[in-house]
């Protein structure tokens, strides 16, 4: 907050919506955040919650502040490898998300996968801990698993199709240098 206190003091003056969201809501997602940090011991996770409540104070009442509290708790829950993972399924499916469905379809997130596989595989992730990490994605409703093509080989990767919620988790972890300043409003 301390980095971007200017900006989103500029934010509050020029908007009373996004004043009063910060003098209601803030307050108490503060809180919420202050008590997760002390039962999180990981420093990374830490930072996470601090670049959700940083990204929370831009975008003011966009989102609710029951929404802003789910990607607090999850990001709790998620260590490194988990979010690499979900930044690699958003590098890579996030443009083919249907924001009328709130997803992105079967056969795209299908014909993905092996791409999101093979990229991960190459930083020493194996197969098992894929899916052990997208099943642990998929139960924070992040992402959504697919059917496999039955006239592939079997034993090819379950596929996993983006959803809304996991564009909207990485967008709220990006810290400000990863942020192009016309998202942000500042």
């Amino acid at each position: 907050m301390k980095h971007r206190g200017a900006q989103i003091l500029q934010l509050t003056e020029a908007n009373e919506t996004h004043r009063q969201f910060v003098a209601e809501e803030m307050p108490g997602l503060i809180l919420d955040c202050v008590s997760k940090a002390e039962n999180v011991r990981n420093k990374d996770r830490i930072a996470r919650l601090a670049r959700i409540l940083v990204h929370a104070a831009e975008v003011g009442r966009r989102d609710r502040g029951d929404y802003i509290e789910e990607m607090l708790r999850i990001a709790t829950s998620l260590d490194e490898r988990d979010v690499r993972v979900l930044r690699e399924i958003v590098r890579v499916q996030g443009p083919q998300l249907d924001r009328n469905l709130g997803r992105v379809k079967h056969f795209t997130a299908h014909n993905a996968t092996k791409g999101i596989v093979g990229s991960l595989r190459q930083e020493g992730f194996t197969q098992g801990e894929l899916d052990s990490i997208c099943a642990k994605l998929e139960s924070f409703g992040l992402v959504s698993r697919t059917e496999r093509n039955v006239n592939l080989i079997s034993d090819d990767p379950t596929p996993y199709a983006l959803l809304r919620k996991g564009l909207d988790f990485v967008e709220y972890i990006k810290s400000a240098a990863e942020r192009p300043q016309a998202a942000t409003g500042v």
